[in-house]
């Protein structure tokens, strides 16, 4: 009788390593799946390959116009954050130096000052644009984005964008339908701040495995052979 209690309890344990163990990869494939989607740049029904700073040590941007909706600490400390979770410094810059361009403004003078090519024929409802230049390796060479005050209806939008556009110039160029991530599609009234997933996924995107000019399939190959992936997964 003995024995036989023994043996349920081995079997218990057991299903419940076996449960715990499907739960943690697909919660694992779940967290991989996302991080794909904010990591890659939707173009048409297609994706680009993965883009980001290489062996650049230190990445320069410029403030061009007048910082809006958050005070420059707040602005300082935010750059400050992402930057400890790149691994990377990020200066702020007066000079023609810089790496990125962070433009306050209309869409049409950031075209002009740019030269980029923004779709105002017929007006645009958007409120914000970017723009990167990357080198056969897909690595960035260069990055600008633009925030329209005058397309923004509220301060939370305009903090939002802000904080999303310059992610966007590191190379995080996709986005996911999650209501309190920075990396939302769909919103922007509860994503004033980085939550625990978003930080996750800005330390991965920097990963030395993840390698620029990876596609979806391979890029989520690479992911699985971090060793240390659970880290990021909790």
């Amino acid at each position: 009788m003995k024995l036989f209690y023994q043996l349920i309890f081995v079997t218990l344990v057991l299903l419940f390593v076996h449960e715990s163990a499907h739960c943690q990869s697909k919660k694992t494939n779940k967290f991989i799946g996302e991080y794909a989607d904010v990591a890659l740049w939707p173009v048409g029904k297609k994706r680009q390959p993965l883009m980001k700073w290489g062996e650049k040590d230190t990445i320069r941007y410029r403030i061009y116009g007048n910082l809006r909706y958050m005070s420059l600490l707040e602005w300082d400390n935010y750059v400050g954050e992402v930057a400890e979770l790149i691994g990377k410094t990020v200066v702020r810059t007066n000079q023609k130096d810089f790496d990125i361009i962070m433009f306050f403004g209309t869409l049409r003078d950031y075209a002009n000052f740019t030269g980029v090519n923004v779709r105002l024929k017929g007006g645009t409802i958007y409120g914000s644009w970017g723009d990167r230049r990357w080198n056969k390796e897909y690595e960035l060479t260069y990055a600008s984005a633009c925030i329209d005050p005058s397309r923004l209806k509220s301060n939370i939008s305009g903090v939002f964008l802000v904080k999303q556009q310059f992610l966007r110039t590191l190379g995080l160029l996709g986005g996911i339908e999650s209501q309190y991530s920075i990396f939302n599609i769909e919103g922007f009234d509860n994503n004033k701040s980085l939550s625990k997933k978003d930080r996750q996924f800005i330390r991965l995107h920097y990963n030395e495995k993840v390698k620029t000019g990876l596609e979806r399939g391979d890029l989520i190959e690479a992911i699985k052979e971090i060793r240390n992936l659970k880290a990021f997964v909790k």
